[in-house]
C-alpha cells in the first residue's frame, strides 16, 4: 500500500420494494440518477482516498491487526476462520470496510424510511479467501446489533426519534442474507447490481478526476441528501485504547510494538 494507491470506492444501491428492473445499458450519468429516481433507490457510496502518510499509516496498522489476531488464534483460539497464514491483506480489509460501512449506511436509510423485516445483499463478485469473506458475511449479518448500538448514543439527543427508529429495525441475524454475484441467487438482482456498478464506476471517476458535473452533484439536483462518506481517516485510525485493553485482558500479553 502506498500513497500513490488510486481510491477505493464502494457503492450500494438499497431498494424497499423489490429489486429494480433495468431496460437498456446506457451507463452515462443522467440515465443513472433518473434510473436511481424511478427505483426510488437509497444509494450510497463510501470511499477511501490515500493522502500524504497514508501507505506508511496503513501499513503500521495492518502489521499490528495481524499480530494480534495471531496472538489471539494461538492463545484463546478465537476467530480461526478469520486469519489466513498470510495474515489480513490490506486491500481486502479496506475493501471489506467500505463495503461494510455502504451496507451499514443503506440499511440506517432504509430504517428513515420503513420498517425492516428482512435484507438480501448481493455483492459484486471479489477474488476474496474464505477467512475474508466469512469476516465480511459476519459483519454484514451483525448489522442490527451495529445499528441498534448507533441508534443508542444518540438516544439523549432525541428519545422519541431513536425509538421510533429503533421500532423499524425489526430484522435479525437470520433475517439477513449475503449472495455474490457468481451464484445463482443473484440473477435476479442484475438490475441492482448494475446501478451499483454504475454508480462506483462515476463515483470514483470524480474521486479520481474531479470531473464536473459530479455524480454527486446530479444526485444532489434530484434531491438524494448525505449519500455518499469519506472513511480514510476511519481505515488508518489507530486501533482503539479500549480495543487493546480488551485484547490484553483475554491474552494476557502486553500490546505489540507497531
Amino acid at each position: 500500500m502506498s500513497d500513490s494507491d488510486g481510491v477505493f470506492v464502494a457503492a450500494t444501491v438499497a431498494t424497499i420494494d423489490g429489486i429494480p428492473v433495468v431496460d437498456g445499458r446506457d451507463g452515462h450519468r443522467p440515465w443513472l440518477v433518473n434510473r436511481l429516481v424511478d427505483a426510488s433507490a437509497l444509494p450510497f457510496v463510501v470511499y477511501v482516498k490515500p493522502w500524504p502518510g497514508y501507505g506508511e499509516a496503513i501499513r503500521a496498522k495492518m502489521s499490528k491487526m495481524n499480530t494480534m489476531a495471531r496472538a489471539t488464534r494461538l492463545v484463546t483460539g478465537a476467530n480461526k476462520r478469520y486469519l489466513s497464514e498470510e495474515g489480513i491483506q490490506a486491500r481486502n480489509f479496506i475493501w471489506a470496510r467500505v463495503v461494510d460501512q455502504s451496507i451499514g449506511g443503506a440499511i440506517l436509510r432504509g430504517t428513515l424510511k420503513t420498517r425492516i423485516e428482512r435484507i438480501i445483499i448481493f455483492l459484486d463478485q471479489k477474488a476474496l479467501g474464505r477467512p475474508m469473506k466469512e469476516f465480511l458475511f459476519d459483519r454484514i449479518a451483525d448489522q442490527r446489533r451495529l445499528l441498534l448500538n448507533t441508534l443508542g448514543t444518540a438516544r439523549q439527543l432525541n428519545p422519541a426519534q431513536v425509538q421510533r427508529l429503533e421500532s423499524q429495525v425489526a430484522f435479525s441475524r437470520d433475517s439477513v442474507s449475503t449472495h455474490f454475484s457468481d451464484e445463482p441467487e443473484a440473477r435476479t438482482a442484475e438490475g441492482g447490481l448494475l446501478l451499483a456498478h454504475y454508480l462506483a464506476k462515476h463515483s470514483h471517476r470524480y474521486l479520481s478526476k474531479g470531473k464536473s458535473p459530479s455524480i454527486f452533484e446530479l444526485l444532489s439536483d434530484k434531491g438524494f441528501r448525505d449519500f455518499h462518506l469519506d472513511i480514510t481517516q476511519f481505515v488508518v485510525r489507530s486501533i482503539s485504547a479500549e480495543a487493546i485493553q480488551e485484547w490484553e485482558r483475554k491474552t494476557g500479553l502486553r500490546e505489540p510494538k507497531e
